[in-house]
């Protein structure tokens, strides 16, 4: 059974889209896989480091959407 569709997040009286949600966690999960790529000197092989960032946001953003929110 596929579990309901959040409509809205309400944060304080506040209600914010649950994609805002799903791209602050691809921001973090971004951030962290960033990290990761700079401690272990394997940023060095990418050829633009910010372009590269923002595709493994896009990247985190769409799998943690499709796995949170139903399609």
């Amino acid at each position: 059974m596929p579990l309901p569709t959040p409509s809205e997040l309400e944060i304080g009286g506040v209600l914010l889209p649950p994609a805002l949600f799903v791209a602050g966690l691809g921001l973090v999960g971004a951030w962290i896989a960033a990290t990761i790529l700079n401690r272990t000197r394997l940023a060095r092989f990418i050829w633009n480091p910010p372009l590269a960032f923002l595709a493994i946001w896009a990247l985190f953003s769409a799998v943690i959407g499709l796995t949170i929110l139903a399609p």
